[in-house]
Formats: structure tokens, sequence, C-alpha cells
């Protein structure tokens, strides 16, 4: 399944699943879904809410809400009533806006280490992005006045459905929901110049 972020003209921010052209919009249905008992116990330790909408509420009702979704979109195919939309009739925006944190891995790829000059790590450095850097697709990004060496990757993301801690290798599958492209922006004077 495709699950997109999107805003038709004049409409609220939607949520939806992408069915050849045409888009389910699964707002409400997501909405209503009861969020997991680990979503609770770790908003509340955080001291905050879960979400009221969007993909990433849809993240917190747990591993079950993929299936209850399948049935929801194969319901809705064989329903000649239900609406669509149409993908070349709305703006889509990042599919998880505001998500909990961005981890990266940087130098990973041996070839890009080398394309960069620099060697790989030994082990993983560990990249943290704040979740306010995201943007939609296609959106014009600011060049910050004092960075004159802006570089791009795309970069596969893994988006992480579930909570873990100390996941056992053979399990970390277990924990994902979906995969998505990610422009990965750097200032490199920042990043890899040094001086004395």
């Amino acid at each position: 399944m495709k699950l997109i972020t999107y805003r038709k003209p004049n409409s609220a921010i939607l949520t939806g699943v992408v069915v050849q052209e045409r888009i389910l919009d699964i707002s409400a249905w997501i909405a209503a879904l009861p969020v997991s008992v680990d979503t609770h116990r770790h908003t509340a330790a955080a001291g905050i809410r879960p979400a009221a909408c969007g993909i990433l509420r849809w993240l917190q009702s747990g591993s079950e809400a993929i299936a209850a979704l399948q049935r929801h979109v194969q319901s809705a195919l064989e329903n000649p009533a239900v609406q669509w939309d149409l993908l070349k009739d709305v703006q889509l925006y990042a599919p998880v806006p505001r998500p909990g944190k961005i981890i990266g891995v940087g130098r990973n790829y041996a070839d890009h280490a080398k394309e960069t000059g620099v060697a790989p790590f030994e082990h993983p450095r560990i990249i943290f992005k704040a979740a306010s850097s995201v943007t939609a697709p296609g959106a014009p990004v600011p060049r910050p006045t004092l960075v004159t060496k802006l570089d791009f990757e795309v970069e596969l993301a893994v988006v992480i459905g579930g909570y873990g801690k100390n996941v056992l290798e053979e399990d970390a599958l277990s924990l994902v929901a979906g995969y998505t492209i990610l422009n990965d922006l750097s200032a490199r004077e920042f990043q890899l110049d040094t001086t004395p």
C-alpha cells in the first residue's frame, strides 16, 4: 500500500491510500482508530498525547492497524459509491510530516564514503535530524546564508511503526511499517571541514 499525506484545493490536510492514480481518503477512518497500549504507555511517559490524526496516528494504533487498513481499502474498492480523489489534483506533503524522530547512519555505504573522499566508519555513526526539518516533496529548501557547500543525498527511509528497545536482529523487520524516499541535505562545511 502507498500511504500519503495530501491536500485538495480548499481542504484540510488529509491522509490517503493511493490505488493507481486515485486516492482513498482515510482521514476519518484513522482518526477513529484506538491507539495501542504501547502508545498510551510511551506517550504518557513522555508527557505528550497520542497523535490525533494522520499516518502517525495509524502507526500508533498497533500492528493490527495494517491488516485493518487493508480490509478497509478492499471494502472501498468493492463499493462503487465510495468517492475517490485524483492524484493529479492534490498537493503532496511528507507522508509523516512530523515524525517522532529521524535517525540516520553516516557513511554506511563504502562507495559513498569513497566518493566524498573519506573512509567508511568502522562502527556506525548515528545522525539525528530535527523533525521540523521535514518538508513536502518538491518544496523549495532555503539555503542559510552561511552555507556554501550544500549537498544532498537520496536515501531510503525506513518508517518504524512500533516501539522497540534492544531488538534482536532477527526481530527488527517486525517493527518496520514501510519505506519512503528521503532527500537528506547537509551543510558539508559544518560536517566535514575542520579548523586548527
